[in-house]
């Protein structure tokens, strides 16, 4: 390992040319911004896999990240236009900014307030012309919503994140019941051809253009990994190498918890200039030795999309992953876009499975950036439907997820859902609203919504059939949010809203109901709508 990281700082030394990068952070709004710029542009754009890699000297860049006018004020300045601290020449950038999020919100049947205490850093910059780098550290105290501290309590993980601390702010007013944790990512981005850029670092990936995927999301803990993208005409290749970590497995005080393989393929098409289309492979290996550990494979390096469904077929101890994307964009700044996910793994109660539950599942999806032609007014609606064992294995060690959590959509499998989001900005002002409707399984009623099926329950499909894992569950979410941009360096914005969630089954009910407000930097996505 010490010598791989030696080659990979010689290389990164060697070449540097021109195009200077700039890594975007993975949050639906920087998101939005950019791909708002992409649709007006002559030049077509691949917009499936996030986060996006864009030069800081394109009228992209500048979009996104600054703002009109100028403060001559030191502290206006920073507060509204710049970064912190940055340091610029002609081969080398610095920047390192604060990374905020404090929230207060009153649950109507919470006594004491909940909150969010958030403090960290950003260190961002490139060196040369093709090599950038961003590393994200931050610390958390958080008292969460009822229905989160149930997910919390029944997993033992926070969402989005791994394990934690419990925490007792000493304040009367607040609530006694929180958790400590913190969270780290880091990556070091090199432009090795003008065609190819490597990644190599700690984060979260996306693939789709979608409010969820159905593929890859950021909805677990980020992992170690490293990308290579390929950008050749209409073609943009991505294969990635991973290492996820399962918690459900026996694992001691030094040795750590037990890792997993993964591995993904990526190939984007712009076939013409309205339709865009892709092909999505994925595995999580099989463990090689009686005690779980799966061992490095010269194998896994094996870059060619659909090789490992080749070599192994549809039936077969690896957990494969098959999909398909597509975008279609109309006129009026309208797109249409979708995924499909096919589970190639075999099931070892496959017999008890009918034709009705395939494990597969499909996205159908549309956005609006300029809806009835209002300027700023953007509108996305989208269905999910993955059927039940989609994902899944019969072994912890080797089903979709990571740190307890789905890789792909934050429900796991057996789900219908509905998603509308209306947004409108004027100036530094944008107000959201967004509802979410679906129906899911569980296999009693006290468990909850989150990451179901992703693990064969084999001896109760045999004795009892997949009807004793079909309890029906009904869940809405919704929340309207009003944000002000303080400084698009960082996405700093202070915002304020309320949010109502039912959730309920035949057997037992739940509602939520809160408002909040708060200050805080929009570099990741932290969704709790499940």
């Amino acid at each position: 390992m010490r010598n791989t990281f030696l080659l990979i700082l010689f290389l990164l030394c060697i070449g540097m040319e021109a195009g200077a990068q700039n890594l975007v952070p993975l949050h639906r709004y920087r998101s939005r911004d950019i791909e708002k710029y992409m649709i007006s542009q002559p030049r077509k754009y691949h917009t499936a896999m996030k986060p996006f890699v864009i030069a800081d000297t394109s009228r992209l860049f500048k979009q996104t990240y600054t703002r009109n006018g100028e403060e001559k004020n030191w502290w206006m300045r920073k507060l509204r236009y710049e970064n912190l601290i940055m340091v610029e020449k002609e081969n080398y950038r610095l920047t390192i900014d604060p990374v905020l999020h404090f929230e207060l919100s009153k649950n109507r049947d919470v006594e004491e307030l909940l909150y969010r205490n958030t403090r960290g850093f950003m260190v961002a910059g490139r060196i040369g012309q093709n090599v950038s780098f961003q590393s994200i550290l931050y610390e958390n105290q958080v008292a969460f919503q009822p229905y989160v501290n149930e997910m919390i309590q029944t997993k033992e993980i926070i969402p989005h994140a791994a394990k934690y601390k419990p925490y007792e702010i000493p304040v009367g007013q607040l609530s006694p019941v929180g958790y400590d944790y913190s969270m780290a990512e880091g990556v070091l981005s090199w432009d090795a051809l003008p065609q190819l850029n490597l990644q190599f670092g700690q984060g979260k990936h996306f693939v789709g253009d979608g409010y969820r995927s159905l593929l890859l999301s950021d909805n677990s803990y980020s992992y170690p990994f490293f990308k290579a993208m390929l950008t050749i005409g209409p073609l943009q290749y991505t294969s990635m190498f991973a290492e996820l970590l399962d918690f459900d497995l026996p694992h001691g005080t030094e040795s750590g918890y037990r890792k997993k393989r993964y591995q993904m393929h990526y190939l984007s098409w712009n076939t013409t200039p309205w339709l865009q289309v892709g092909l999505f492979e994925s595995v999580v290996y099989h463990a090689e030795d009686s005690t779980g550990y799966s061992g490095f494979k010269a194998n896994y390096l094996n870059p060619l999309i659909l090789s490992r469904t080749a070599e192994y077929g549809l039936d077969t101890k690896n957990n494969i992953l098959l999909g398909a994307t597509m975008k279609i964009t109309l006129p009026a700044r309208i797109q249409i876009y979708g995924q499909y996910v096919l589970d190639a793994t075999a099931n070892p109660s496959a017999e008890q499975v009918t034709a009705e539950e395939t494990r597969q599942g499909y996205q159908l999806g549309g956005k609006w950036f300029e809806v009835l032609g209002i300027q700023n007014l953007y509108g996305q609606m989208e269905f999910n439907s993955v059927s039940i064992f989609t994902y899944g294995h019969s072994s912890a060690a080797q089903n979709y997820t990571h740190t307890r959590q789905a890789l792909a959509h934050p429900m796991g499998s057996g789900f219908n859902e509905f998603v509308a989001i209306l947004a409108y900005s004027v100036k530094d002002f944008e107000l959201e609203v967004q509802g979410n409707l679906a129906r899911y399984k569980t296999k009693t009623e006290a468990d909850i919504s989150v990451g179901n099926f992703l693990t064969y329950d084999q001896e109760i499909i045999e004795q009892d059939g997949l009807s004793a894992l079909s309890l029906e569950n009904e869940f809405a979410y919704g929340h309207m949010q009003l944000s002000y941009l303080l400084n698009p360096r960082t996405d700093l914005r202070i915002y304020a809203g309320a949010a109502l969630r039912i959730n309920q089954n035949i057997n037992r009910e739940s509602k939520d109901a809160w408002v909040f407000f708060g200050l805080r930097t929009f570099l990741s996505n932290q969704l709790l709508d499940f």
